[in-house]
């Protein structure tokens, strides 16, 4: 864990008037700070941006009642990073990674992209180590950027493989694990996901979390109510959309890198009782075909942006 003298030298550092600040509160965090009055929270712990706060006040984001911010375990909520590894299908004893359960170093920040309607941003860095080499073996660098437009939260997310001989591939899956507070996920004529999904193939670990079976479609809404939802829907197109429940739309939209949506509420099974009803998880992933990257300083690049519309 972090100390508030760090948040300080990183705000020496980093820090922009008005635009970009480091603070230290159980752990250390970047705020970025709009000219429109909205604000974006990023914890350096999982790189997690734990909020999206809109002009009015609303939070788009969701934390889960049992999050912790002591950077003892991965906080439940806002935007987890799974990485190298979605879920428990992989080589790696711990689910989803353990891109989320470390803390990654800011290397820069900027809010001049517009001057007249400066645009801020924090990017941070994690890489190869004594301890992720332990348990995934290759020379990598993660790179994170969270940038406050005026109307969307984009990020970029890059992984570099930083092997010096090109064959050696490094290979991954990933997601960016949204979860964005809803009204009330148990009424389904309020609260429901919609894309162009009707066709496409899906996993349903709801069935079978080990082995899921890969069924088609029949239509493009995922609604919720008093039920398990964890489906990887594949190969699917750029955008979808979450009716939240009170009039609004979050569009999630995968502009490259990303290829799969996984959709999730976890009903009555991981989170302390009703909870479940406060949110939906809409997740920009590679969830099940792995990424391969070959060696020399190859980059894969992704970027999801969030808007309420």
């Amino acid at each position: 864990m972090l100390s508030s003298n760090a948040s300080s030298l990183y705000n020496e550092k980093f820090a922009i008037k008005n635009s970009v600040e480091f603070s230290h509160e159980g752990s250390d965090f970047c705020t970025l700070t709009h000219k429109n009055g909205s604000r974006a929270k990023i914890y350096l712990f999982g790189a997690n941006c734990v909020s999206w706060i809109q002009p009015s006040g609303d939070d788009v984001l969701y934390v889960r009642p049992d999050a912790k911010f002591d950077c003892s375990k991965p906080i439940a909520g806002g935007i987890p990073i799974c990485f190298p590894q979605f879920g428990m299908n992989g080589p790696l004893a711990q689910q989803h990674g353990f891109a989320r359960n470390m803390l990654w170093e800011p290397i820069g920040t900027s809010a001049d992209a517009n001057p007249d309607d400066p645009e801020p941003s924090v990017m941070f860095s994690l890489k190869a180590s004594e301890e992720t080499r332990k348990v995934w073996d290759f020379d990598f660098e993660c790179t994170y950027e969270v940038t406050l437009r005026r109307d969307k939260l984009k990020i970029e997310f890059c992984v570099r493989n930083n092997a010096e001989d090109l064959l050696k591939e490094l290979e991954f899956t990933s997601a960016l694990h949204t979860y964005i507070e809803c009204v009330d996920a148990s009424d389904s004529e309020k609260v429901f996901a919609n894309g162009k999904l009707k066709n496409k193939k899906y996993m349903d670990k709801a069935v079978d979390n080990k082995n899921p079976p890969t069924n088609v479609y029949d239509r493009d809404t995922v609604t919720f109510g008093k039920k398990l939802v964890d489906s990887i829907f594949l190969n699917t197109e750029a955008e979808m959309l979450l009716s939240v429940g009170s009039g609004a739309k979050v569009s999630i939209e995968n502009t490259s890198g990303w290829r799969d949506f996984v959709i999730w509420n976890p009903y009555d099974t991981l989170v302390p009782i009703d909870t479940w009803k406060s949110f939906a998880c809409v997740e920009s992933a590679c969830a099940v075909t792995p990424v391969k990257i070959p060696g020399e300083g190859y980059v894969w690049k992704s970027e999801m942006n969030l808007q309420v519309v």
